[in-house]
């Protein structure tokens, strides 16, 4: 006989996600009793027991409501009035749920009637495991809201509860995330595909739920092994699952005489939802992971509905809706653009920047399970609002990129220019030690079949840090016009369509680079009569501008810094730069502190496969990856790996793979493609090789003054005073390293003179096939110009640290034995003294 039990349980309140929710719902918990939540819960005697060291613990389970916005906004205790009087460009208001024309959308309220899958982690204070994590509870049968669910537990009197709902019904296994585990639940991701997917009520089903108790305690029952669960620090707890996604809701008022609304879009939102939130980090995700930019796709309607990922990025110290702009905003916080172009000149923009969050002026935290609900209404007369609204930026595209550009400099496979500066070059030129020398090759292939240069472009272009942030070069005037980013002009002063350049001294190249960036990199192109590439150059923008001039080491200021490796008495060389080529910095100490993971990817670089001069992107993460697949012309993103974007700032450009070998004129005609093995004429001294050439070559990545170094540049780094280089991958020498814990430092901190200089590599991993970049975070290699015949086969060298990445091996040296089809980091070195 079968006696059941009643049994008193406490009720149980959801755990804020952050610490940055605490003060914002404090009040609402605080007037629940524990009287009035309380629960008879009916237990049987002669159940079955359950697993060793585990309680049953049965609890209702319900889904949290939705917070508003506006309800947040007016619960901040010094949240400013919605018109405070100011001039603006835009008048941006919260609305209460009934208070604007998206008030209707039903996804705002909709929840699903069951939960499909539940898994739950139960953790120690310090974060490892008591209970294992993955279990599918309810062995995949749908779970009523409000029915209780009995979960197995370990008694412990201060742990964590980790619960997520997947979404989805039993045979979409891992649609909407899939199990959570012990191992992935701080980086656990559901892909953004499955809940912006769901568009009605019904597609709710497929919304994934979650919660994380921080605190609480598993106490076991006296004779049945059922337990019951309480808070330590005396607060009430209830299972609510909170809505993994925010909800968007916005429309707009475009009257603004002269100009009309062209494009709205969604930028710097998160590409997946991370399912928990940082227990450690106030602001999350990391910069240093996936965005992405959405497009409205059609500004006339005035209003436009979204999921959004959480977006937590702290507040600041402003109270006006017109200092809400980029220069206050803190890095990543997602924003609406609005792009405006003026009615009698297209070439001329307005664009508006409207930061999301919490209010409209100090708030930029995008919570989930909330619902923001706004209403923009642009109505300003005058045209220099800009200077007064930091919302605001003015571009003037008819402004070309020649006009004012008096910056003529020498011509070199890579640019460095600071942000919002300009330059202009001979395209049928490049400097050799001091000299200009004729680009025979691309004199060539003008005078040939291919018709000259009759136009250029831009080609690609990063943002300022991955994802986030503003595209580095600029956003040109139209798919066609690129006027305003990059030019070319015959110096006889005839038209270049009409009469295209084909020697020196016929053209030049003008580019000016946008000023609103902290900097990265891009790439223009000179094209041919047909639309095909002829030549195309490397644009670092950085404030970084050592002089390629001088004999020894720069320390101050950093912007000027370069290093002169002294170690070896019988090596005298010029100074190397402090930072691999295309990196955003340099370091000589290994970047510690809150933004370390931006910094440290911030000394990434591109990527070059030997002897070409076009580069590639490299690795972009936190995290160490053994191995990336890139698809070729992939859609969306690779995880892991630096983005490039096009002509417009945001659409997303694919790197284009060939399994093929090629022609140097085809290399160059398709400076995107990474080509196979074996790779063109591998025998040829693109870069220079030793024993032949010593200046730098046509083909150099460098800037003018830099060149690619040379194997023996690197053996001052090496602790063995003989150290001569090394025949295979497995040969093993010490580094004068300053650290030696390369994988947690994501890179290593070397010394390169007796004066205690040091440097920092970071281990950014490499392309070593065409659809694979591996080692992330395990391996570092700078291409050398060396190169030599194995063999039958032509190899390179490379310096490399090698930390469990390739073959499993902990080996540092200058190997000679590189395929050349591998893309690696460059350092430059100075092509004289």
């Amino acid at each position: 006989m079968k006696i059941r039990v009643y049994k008193q349980r406490p009720c149980v309140f959801a755990c804020l996600p952050a610490g940055v929710f605490a003060g914002l719902l404090a009040g609402l918990f605080s007037c629940l009793s524990l009287a009035a939540c309380s629960d008879d819960l009916p237990m049987e005697e002669g159940i079955s027991p359950s697993p060793e060291g585990l309680v049953e613990v049965m609890l209702p389970l319900t889904l949290e409501e939705a917070a508003d916005g506006y309800d947040l906004e007016s619960r901040q205790a010094q949240a400013p009035t919605r018109s405070d009087g100011s001039k603006k460009a835009v008048d941006v208001q919260l609305l209460p749920p009934a208070g604007t024309r998206a008030a209707d959308d039903p996804l705002k309220t909709a929840k699903p009637d069951k939960v499909y899958e539940l898994h739950v982690v139960q953790l120690k204070p310090d974060g490892t495991v008591l209970t294992d994590a993955g279990t599918n509870y309810n062995g995949g049968t749908p779970i009523e809201l409000g029915k209780k669910v009995t979960l197995l537990l370990k008694p412990s009197d201060n742990c964590q509860l980790i619960v997520y709902a997947r979404g989805g019904i039993g045979s979409e296994s891992g649609a909407a995330g899939g199990s959570l585990t012990s191992s992935t639940w701080t980086t656990f991701k559901v892909p953004a595909a499955r809940i912006n997917g769901i568009t009605d009520e019904a597609g709710m089903k497929n919304m994934p739920y979650y919660l994380h108790l921080k605190q609480v305690k598993v106490i076991a029952g006296a004779g049945t092994g059922e337990g019951i669960v309480q808070s330590v620090t005396g607060e009430d707890v209830r299972l609510r699952l909170r809505r993994l996604a925010a909800r968007l809701n916005v429309t707009w008022t475009y009257n603004v005489s002269g100009y009309t609304l062209q494009e709205v879009t969604l930028q710097d939102i998160p590409l997946n939802y991370i399912a928990i939130p940082s227990t450690t980090k106030a602001i999350y995700p990391s910069i240093v992971d996936q965005y992405t930019t959405v497009k409205v796709s059609d500004p006339a309607t005035g209003t436009f509905s979204c999921w959004m990922p959480r977006n937590v990025r702290g507040t600041v110290n402003i109270t006006n809706q017109a200092r809400r702009g980029k220069v206050n905003a803190p890095a990543g916080s997602g924003y609406l653009r609005f792009v405006a172009t003026r009615n009698d000149n297209p070439k001329k923009k307005l664009i508006y920047r409207i930061y999301l969050g919490g209010n409209v002026t100090n708030d930029f935290n995008i919570l989930d399970n909330t619902n923001y609900n706004y209403a923009l209404t642009f109505t300003h007369t005058d045209e220099n609002i800009w200077k007064e609204d930091d919302r605001v930026e003015y571009l003037n595209g008819s402004l070309s990129a020649s006009e004012n550009n008096n910056s003529p400099v020498p011509t070199a496979n890579c640019f460095m220019v600071e942000p919002g500066g300009s330059f202009n070059f001979d395209p049928f030129l490049y400097r050799q030690a001091g000299k200009d020398i004729e680009n025979t090759q691309l004199k060539g292939w003008a005078n040939g079949t291919r018709g000259g240069i009759q136009s250029v472009k831009l080609v690609w272009q990063t943002r300022e840090n991955g994802d986030v942030g503003d595209p580095v070069i600029g956003i040109v005037n139209s798919g066609s016009d690129h006027s305003n980013i990059v030019e070319v002009k015959r110096t006889d002063g005839s038209s270049i369509e009409t009469t295209p350049a084909k020697a020196p001294g016929e053209c030049r190249v003008y580019c000016r680079v946008a000023a609103n960036t902290t900097g990265g990199n891009g790439l223009i192109a000179a094209y041919d009569a047909a639309g095909n590439i002829l030549w195309s150059w490397h644009v670092w923008v950085t404030d970084y501008s050592p002089s390629p001039h001088g004999d020894a080491t720069v320390l101050e200021p950093a912007t000027k810094r370069k290093q002169k490796y002294t170690y070896r008495s019988d090596i005298d060389q010029p100074p190397m730069m402090d930072r691999n080529l295309g990196a955003l910095a340099g370091y000589v100490e290994v970047p510690t502190g809150d933004d370390s993971e931006l910094e440290k990817s911030k000394a990434n670089g591109l990527h070059y496969q030997w002897g070409r001069k076009d580069p590639f992107p490299g690795s972009f993460t936190t995290k160490t990856i053994n191995s990336v697949t890139i698809p070729n012309k992939a859609t969306v993103p690779t995880e892991g790996l630096l983005n490039l974007y096009g002509p417009d700032g945001y659409t997303f450009i694919p790197r284009s793979i060939t399994g093929n070998g090629a022609s140097i004129e085809a290399s160059c005609m398709n400076p995107m493609n990474v080509y196979g093995r074996p790779w063109y004429a591998v025998e040829a001294q693109y870069w220079g090789n030793v024993s032949t050439q010593e200046n730098k070559t046509l083909y150099d990545p460098c800037p003018q003054g830099w060149r690619a170094p040379e194997g023996k540049n690197f053996y001052s780094l090496f602790s063995n005073t003989g150290y001569n280089g090394g025949g295979a991958t497995n040969t093993n020498s010490a580094l004068r390293s300053k650290n030696s814990n390369y994988v947690a430092d994501g890179g290593a901190l070397l010394l390169y003179d007796t004066k205690g200089g040091t440097t920092y590599f970071r281990m950014t991993g490499y392309q070593e096939y065409p659809t694979q970049f591996n080692y992330i975070g395990k391996m570092l290699n700078i291409w050398c110009r060396d190169h030599t015949k194995s063999g039958s086969n032509w190899m390179s060298s490379a310096f490399c640290i090698n930390r469990g990445g390739l073959n499993g091996q902990y080996v540092s040296n200058v190997s000679r034995e590189w395929n050349f089809t591998d893309a690696h980091n460059i350092r430059c070195i100075q092509e004289e003294k």
